[in-house]
C-alpha cells in the first residue's frame, strides 16, 4: 500500500529549511541523538577563542558562557545610596553655612531661653554650693552649648575680646556666635575663655577643655588638667 507525503498531514516531508539548517549545523541525514545535536549546537554557539581547549569532560562538567552578555545596570537597590555625604560635599552644598534670611540675633533669643531650662535641669543652680565642684564641673564639659550666650573675656587676640552673642554651631575647634547687631563670628576655642550667666550666677569656661566635637564630648571621660591664665 503507498502513502502519499500530503503536505499539512502528520506524514508530511520537512520543509527544505530544515534541511539546510541541519546542514548548517553539521548533522547528517538521521542523525538524531541528544549528544550529536548538543555537540554541533555547541560548536556553533560557543566562542571561537574557547574551541581550541573545548573538550567533552568540559561539556559535561563546566559552565560555558556562549556569548559575552553584557550585564544592564537596573534600577534595584544600590550601595552607593545608603553612603551618607562627605565632609567635603556637606562644605560644597553649604550646610553648615545660615542663610541669609535666618542671621538674626532675635530669631535665636527663644533658643537661648530653651537652652537656660536646658541648664537649670542639668545643673540645679539652687543648690549649686552644696553640691560638690567636680559633678557640676563634668556636667558642664558634657553640656551642649548651642543657644548659650556667651562673652568672651580673655584672649590672645586682643580683637576677641568683648564680643557677646548666642552660640548657633559648634565644631571641634570653633564657637560661632551671632551679635545683637546681626553678625555672624567665629571663634576658636583655644587661648580663649568664655563667660556665660545662669540665674545671676556667672560661670568662666576655658575653650581649650572644650576642644572636642559636642557629641564626642558628651561620651568622654574627662581628666584633670592644669589652666593656665593669660
Amino acid at each position: 500500500m503507498e502513502v502519499n507525503k500530503l503536505e499539512g498531514s502528520v506524514n508530511a516531508s520537512l520543509p527544505d529549511s530544515v534541511d539546510d539548517y541541519r546542514g548548517r549545523l553539521g548533522l547528517q541525514k538521521g542523525d538524531t541523538s541528544d549528544r550529536v545535536v548538543v555537540g554541533a549546537f555547541l560548536r556553533r554557539h560557543i566562542n571561537p577563542k574557547f574551541k581550541p581547549a573545548l573538550q567533552q569532560e568540559e561539556l559535561q562538567y563546566k559552565c560555558q558562557m556562549l556569548d559575552n552578555v553584557k550585564k544592564v545596570k537596573t534600577d534595584g537597590f544600590n550601595k552607593r545610596k545608603l553612603r551618607g555625604l562627605t565632609c567635603k560635599e556637606r562644605k560644597k552644598l553649604k550646610l553648615y553655612k545660615p542663610q541669609a534670611e535666618n542671621q538674626k540675633y532675635s530669631m535665636y533669643i527663644q533658643m537661648h531661653e530653651m537652652w537656660l531650662d536646658y541648664m537649670r535641669s542639668i545643673i540645679n543652680v539652687k543648690s549649686l554650693n552644696n553640691i560638690p565642684v567636680k559633678a557640676n564641673d563634668h556636667a558642664m564639659l558634657r553640656a551642649d552649648y548651642h543657644g548659650c550666650l556667651a562673652t568672651v573675656t580673655k584672649s590672645k587676640c586682643p580683637s576677641y575680646v568683648g564680643l557677646t552673642g548666642i552660640i548657633i554651631q559648634e565644631t571641634k575647634n570653633t564657637f560661632k556666635i551671632i551679635t545683637k547687631d546681626d553678625k555672624i563670628k567665629t571663634l576658636p576655642k583655644e587661648n580663649c575663655v568664655f563667660t556665660f550667666i545662669i540665674d545671676d550666677i556667672q560661670f568662666t569656661m576655658y575653650g581649650k577643655h572644650f576642644a572636642f566635637r559636642p557629641a564626642d564630648r558628651a561620651t568622654k571621660k574627662f581628666t584633670s588638667k592644669p589652666t593656665l591664665d593669660f
